[in-house]
């Protein structure tokens, strides 16, 4: 799957706050409103007013962003609304929505629109009402040059608060979020040899929450409970869980993309008001510059991308970082309030023992020729590597059995989309070093390899650091994975393996009725045939739709 990252527009309108609450003067002081809104990292703010409750503010902001298809569902556009003083600010109230819930919506935009303002920790006490409107758009969606204001808002004579409470996207019910944080095994950070010292992150509306730090241990145990008040319908879906190591000598953690983040995984709250979410593992994998994270699909989906052929591929994600037990659950409360609190260690998810047979022959279509390779299979903490052999001209074969890894005998959850995934990776080196190096890989999710069928088959292994146009490298193999109950056949001897040489001869002719690519231009064609890793090219016939 590949993962392009895609840049929109975020278009934020500004234009009145009124009846603001401050409780940080007299009685009778009045605040001096000013709006911040935030977009990733890019803050913007209007003016400051002064000595008022209700102000217009009438500004607009535009934020360009560039994110892939995971970042997408958890960029947020967080508003504040602050009371100003020489010294500082005060946080009076914010709202805030994913930019994936004002996309989904009609032409991409929540119209202008009063919304409540809230204290992350207490949303059922409103501090004031924000008028806005926002709208993001992608490629290919037109931008309103006018504002971005509602065909017809039919609420005029009614005062804020019905005007807030009428809207079906705001009518306002309370429930509490508990996230629940375990205990994690192999946490590893891709990069310290030593113990880690690991904590977790939950955040969501503008609310974060950190576990205790865990010293000097791969095997934290947290159990500890994070409650977040919820109002529904919300303009968020993504509750964001991090895995973090805290700094050497007291310094700051990194969080959301810092280089202490271990991992990222999101919990979904719409899969929440349909089920609680019992205790399950989720697992994390490190690329080979640690520099995102993520992992498997589900309602706890991960926050790293799985590179692909997009661009250059400086993400190899087939490090495994360790796991982590969570629960979740949204629960109805008339008064939700923040909190943390301890909570008992959980039972394991139910398991089963796998058996997992594998064989290899052959590898194709290397295009830097190294002196010899080696295939190395994992499951998580648990690694098998293949012999090593040396290759002609960029094919490697396994003869005689070689390629055979002993069976694979692990206990691993009965629920797959726990399991790890299966990660192959291939090393390799030149004659005038010992040290490999990886150089292709591939990530498997263990539901796909459950079957006993023993065929050779071949798969594509995506380069590390490939670039858009260069073909996989291919790997043939033979994988059959399974419960032991329901183990019925015995494992087949390995397949006989001796490769012949063929010669294929292709005749290019003539295309037609190939398309423009703009309107200045013809396009500009060629031909290219790929095999068995080898790849050949017709010469290019310029400015032609019928070369």
């Amino acid at each position: 799957e590949q993962k392009w990252k895609i840049e929109y527009i975020v278009r934020c309108e500004i234009f009145d706050v009124a009846s603001l609450k401050w409780n940080g003067g007299a009685e009778t002081e009045l605040p001096n409103p000013f709006v911040e809104v935030q977009v990733q990292e890019s803050k913007m703010a209007t003016e400051r007013q002064t000595n008022t409750g209700n102000a217009k503010f009438n500004q607009t902001f535009m934020f360009k962003v560039e994110v892939s298809h995971e970042q997408f569902v958890t960029t947020l556009v967080e508003i504040r609304v602050f009371h100003g003083t020489l010294w500082g600010q005060e946080l009076i109230g914010q709202f805030t929505m994913s930019v994936n819930k004002v996309y989904n919506r009609p032409a991409h935009t929540l119209y202008k629109t009063w919304v409540a303002l809230t204290q992350p920790d207490k949303p059922a006490e409103i501090q004031g009402y924000l008028q806005m409107s926002c709208g993001v758009f992608g490629p290919g969606d037109e931008v309103p040059t006018a504002g971005l204001e509602a065909e017809d808002e039919g609420v005029e004579s009614k005062n804020l608060s019905d005007r807030v409470q009428t809207m079906p996207e705001l009518k306002m019910t309370y429930y509490l979020l508990t996230i629940t944080i375990y205990r994690g095994e192999h946490v590893w950070d891709g990069v310290s040899g030593e113990m880690m010292c690991p904590l977790v992150e939950v955040a969501f509306l503008g609310l974060r929450q950190r576990t205790k730090v865990c010293k000097d241990t791969k095997s934290p145990n947290w159990n500890e409970a994070f409650k977040i008040p919820v109002v529904l319908p919300c303009m968020e879906s993504a509750i964001v869980i991090q895995v973090l190591k805290d700094a050497p000598q007291g310094g700051m953690i990194a969080s959301m993309s810092g280089t202490n983040q271990i991992g990222s995984t999101q919990v979904m709250l719409e899969d929440l008001q349909e089920e609680e979410q019992k205790p399950r593992w989720v697992n994390f994998y490190l690329p080979e510059v640690p520099e995102q994270t993520g992992g498997v699909g589900g309602l706890f989906s991960m926050g790293m991308s799985v590179a692909g052929f997009g661009e250059v591929d400086q993400e190899a994600p087939t490090r495994f970082a360790g796991r982590v037990l969570i629960a979740a659950k949204l629960e109805s409360s008339l008064r939700p309030m923040a909190g943390t609190s301890s909570v008992s260690p959980a039972t394991d998810p139910p398991s089963l023992g796998y058996i997992i047979w594998a064989d290899i022959y052959e590898m194709a279509g290397l295009e830097s020729n190294p002196y010899d390779i080696y295939v190395e299979l994992s499951l998580g903490p648990n690694s098998f590597k293949s012999e090593r052999v040396k290759g002609t001209d960029g094919t490697f074969t396994w003869r005689d059995g070689a390629g055979r890894f002993k069976e694979i005998d692990l206990h691993l959850p009965a629920d797959l989309s726990m399991v790890f995934d299966l990660c192959i990776v291939v090393w390799s080196r030149d004659q005038r070093t010992s040290d490999y190096k990886r150089i292709s890989w591939l990530r498997v999710p263990f539901k796909d390899c459950i079957g006993w069928k023993q065929k050779p088959e071949w798969r594509e292994l995506r380069p590390y650091g490939a670039e858009t146009n260069v073909d996989p490298d291919l790997l043939l193999m033979t994988l059959a994975c399974g419960p032991q109950s329901e183990r019925k056949h015995a494992r087949k001897p390995p397949m006989h393996y001796s490769p012949k040489k063929f010669v294929l001869r292709s005749f290019i002719s003539e295309a037609t009725n190939l398309p423009v690519v703009n309107i200045q231009s013809l396009c500009d064609p060629c031909v290219r045939i790929n095999l068995a890793g080898q790849a050949v090219e017709t010469s290019v016939k310029n400015s032609t739709l019928t070369p």
